[in-house]
């Protein structure tokens, strides 16, 4: 039981810390990604070379900046197809993160959905403990 108790209390913590390790990395990954994007994609010349199309020749529609953006997306729908399909995704940070959610095994969920039964299952160990050490004693 004192297992259970342990568990109860550690588990959930041990599931929020990778999920903020997770998320973390993920956020920074995303932004480095974005950055690098908007450097390489959407340069001034891209953009100025479409307005100019557009102004001599009328091509684009009326708003050459959503034709461009929707190229953009939906070259990078491709790329993130293909890029969640990839199974052995091998990153330092990620392998020290681990991708899946730690098991929670181990844990009765009464204990760990509730600091109040934890304390009282503590106590009832603690006065058990107390009583088998005061009969082993008088024995």
């Amino acid at each position: 039981m004192y297992l259970h108790l342990s568990c109860g209390g550690i588990a959930p913590k041990v599931v929020a810390a990778h999920e903020a390790a997770l998320t973390t990395f993920a956020e920074h990954a995303m932004g480095k990604a974005v950055d690098a994007l908007s450097a390489a994609l959407i340069s001034p010349d891209v953009i100025k070379a479409c307005a100019l199309a557009k102004q001599a020749y009328s091509v684009y529609g009326d708003d050459p900046m959503k034709v461009i953006e929707q190229r953009l997306l939906g070259a990078l729908s491709g790329h993130i197809h293909a890029a969640t399909a990839l199974q052995g995704i091998e990153h330092p940070v990620l392998n020290d993160i681990g991708l899946t959610k730690p098991e929670e095994t181990g844990v009765l969920p009464e204990l760990q959905s509730s600091p109040m039964r934890r304390m009282q299952v503590a106590t009832e160990l603690k006065t058990k403990r107390q009583r088998l050490q005061q009969q082993g004693a008088t024995s």
